[in-house]
């Protein structure tokens, strides 16, 4: 009768359920619950119907341990899916999860002692449940009619399996029964017909000498059982172990006996900390060990003091006639760090009493006779004429800056003449604008004559170059303004990828409008071209500088980008308009309702009106971009995308 009651229980819970409208499963809290005192703590008495998702039962409330879940407490609570019942808890009670038929996980603690009548009637989304070893009492009908229920380990210890236990269980699978059971009651296994592997423990006489009550066919004429099961548990770690603390695992054998227990501390692991040495002016430290697993210093360092400075003074070397000398400095003889730099002094060079001198020139040699005043050298020598004046450089980019190159002044013998000993030099004034400017080099002492050197300042580099299309056979380029220029030569290569190139034009504005290239054909749409644009300045009709390098650019001769606009003139609707482009064939609008994949919105030949769409959700932000494009025989060439416009339609 209880059974039949029971059946029709669980079909009137079902009805209700696909009554109900469906809604997202959400973890329920604490305050779904009611607690009662009872012995030893407090109890579960109840659980709010309409609790959904996952349940965490505390470990405590108000204080007081729970230890018990009460009779029916959870009854009827169709949308829970989980519940983890914490460390403790001791008893569940009478039908205490009864007709949950959404419960598919649920997590016992290793406290328990007894599953009472009922506890887990019509549970039909229950997989599996792990039994520790302190369960000593599972009730009648404790588990009957959970239809997914796939394994169970009866406890050890356990001696009589209660009838209806696990009856009705269809899917049971995988059953371990310890040597402990004498009886098995009516109907504990009734209609089990998916059980496949049967443990146990002790040997066949004594599996044949089990008290086997009426409808448990399907467990005791079994041919899979496998007598003399011994348990091989293989951990599941579910508290990682420190180097000083144990761990937490569970311990599971194949035929699902489990148990709970320690894994062993991992012990320190150490790790050399490597000795630094102590500098000049930095500490160092001993070596030391710390633990590789947690970091602990199990060896600590000690720090070795800085060992400061030990100066040394660099004695000066004077200059002679002939050698470069050097100035006095300092340096740390520990470390090498330099305090005072020693600097070069040049050479002195002769300081001759002439008895005779002639003066050498930029073509002949001269001849110079006498006694240095310093060192006592007679001197009855050649002197080489001056054949080499060479610049740093001779040609460079207009930087905005003043530009002095250096001179470089030697005789014909390769002797390098003294600045301001035997010759000058004097720059042009400016030198910063594109041109071209003088550098007079003039001898003195015992050389004469001069030489002009000339130098340029090239123009700068043009930048900024784009390509806008105008018609369907010319594109505007500009570029940046170069400073100081005349003006720009315009080219284009015969390839993108080559290096021949023609010039197309020579214009005076930072702007040309391109309708032929170099071959003499027009422009085709959706076609690569590459171009340059050299930036010159005219000196005379003879002379002009151009910039060292023109820049090449890339473009692809396309419609260009719409500017779009976007708004929302009333519930659903879009109003989308933009700028007509030239050269242009029509339009594609497209639209997103994330912002990344956009769907072609529709497409128009020429360009309409502003357009009102309708059909978006309200209070829903929409994407829209638009492009051009231009038929070009059977061809179609996309221009550019117009940047993403948002809009919240209203």
């Amino acid at each position: 009768m209880k059974r039949t009651i029971k059946n029709l229980a669980v079909i009137f819970m079902m009805v209700i359920a696909f009554c109900l409208v469906a809604v997202q499963a959400s973890a329920a809290d604490a305050s779904a619950l009611s607690f009662t005192a009872c012995e030893g703590g407090v109890m579960v008495s109840d659980c709010n119907e309409s609790a959904k998702g996952e349940v965490k039962i505390p470990a405590e409330y108000n204080g007081s341990k729970v230890v018990k879940i009460g009779d029916n407490a959870f009854d009827n609570c169709v949308d829970i899916t989980s519940v983890i019942v914490p460390e403790g808890v001791k008893v569940i009670g009478n039908s205490a999860f009864e007709g949950c038929m959404n419960l598919a996980e649920i997590s016992l603690p290793e406290s328990l002692t007894t599953i009472s009548s009922y506890a887990f009637f019509g549970c039909d989304a229950l997989k599996t449940v792990a039994l520790f070893p302190n369960v000593t009492a599972i009730e009648e009908y404790a588990f009957y009619d959970c239809a997914s229920l796939e394994s169970i380990a009866i406890p050890e210890g356990i001696e009589t399996v209660a009838a209806g236990t696990f009856g009705e269980c269809a899917a049971l699978k995988t059953l371990f029964i310890p040597i402990s059971v004498k009886n098995v009651e009516s109907s504990a296994f009734i209609n089990c017909k998916a059980l496949e592997n049967v443990y146990y423990t002790g040997s066949m006489f004594a599996w044949y000498g089990i008290t086997w009550y009426e409808d448990n066919d399907s467990l005791v004429n079994t041919s899979t059982s496998k007598f003399g099961h011994v348990h091989a548990h293989t951990p599941l770690v579910t508290t990682q172990p420190t180097c000083t603390e144990k761990g937490k695992a569970t311990f599971t054998c194949e035929c699902g006996n489990a148990y709970k227990g320690d894994v062993d501390a991992l012990g320190h692991k150490a790790e050399t900390i490597p000795e630094v040495k102590a500098t000049c002016t930095e500490a160092g430290s001993t070596a030391g060990e710390k633990c590789s697993g947690c970091g602990i210093i199990l060896t600590p360092t000690s720090i070795i003091p800085a060992t400061g400075h030990k100066t040394v003074v660099d004695a000066a070397v004077a200059a002679t006639c002939t050698a470069t000398g050097l100035t006095e400095g300092k340096h740390c003889d520990f470390c090498g760090e330099v305090f005072v730099k020693q600097e070069v002094v040049e050479k002195i060079g002769h300081k001759f009493d002439y008895e005779s001198l002639k003066k050498a020139t930029t073509t002949e040699n001269g001849e110079r006779k006498g006694t240095c005043k310093l060192c006592g050298y007679q001197a009855d020598e050649v002197l080489y004429n001056v054949s080499v004046f060479k610049l740093s450089t001779s040609k460079c980019t207009y930087n905005g800056k003043k530009r002095t190159p250096s001179v470089t002044v030697k005789d014909s013998a390769g002797n390098e003449l003294i600045k301001d000993r035997d010759y000058t030099v004097t720059y042009a004034d400016g030198r910063k604008k594109p041109g071209v400017y003088n550098i007079k080099v003039t001898l003195k002492g015992e050389y004469e004559g001069s030489k002009t050197l000339k130098f340029t300042i090239a123009p700068g580099k043009t930048s900024n170059i784009k390509a806008t299309a105008t018609k369907t056979n010319a594109v505007k380029l500009t570029w940046k303004e170069v400073t100081g220029t005349t003006g720009y030569r315009v080219y284009v290569y015969k390839t993108t990828g080559g290096k021949t190139r023609t010039k197309v034009a020579s214009v005076t504005t930072n702007s040309y409008t391109l309708k032929k290239n170099y071959a003499g054909k027009s422009l085709v749409m959706g076609t690569e071209y590459k171009i340059a644009i050299v930036a010159y300045t005219k000196i005379s009709d003879k002379t002009v500088i151009f910039a060292e390098n023109g820049v090449a650019y890339t473009f692809k001769f396309a419609p260009s980008a719409p500017t779009l606009k976007v708004t929302s003139p009333s519930k659903g609707k879009a109003k989308i308009s933009w700028s007509d482009v030239s050269g242009e064939t029509g339009y594609q609008i497209y639209y997103s309702t994330d912002g990344k994949k956009f769907t072609k919105l529709d497409s128009y030949k020429g360009w309409p009106d502003a357009q009102t769409k309708s059909g978006f959700k309200s209070s829903s932000t929409c994407y829209f971009k638009v492009r051009a494009y231009t038929k070009v025989g059977s061809k179609t060439v996309h221009g550019a995308f117009s940047p993403v416009v948002s809009v919240k339609i209203k």
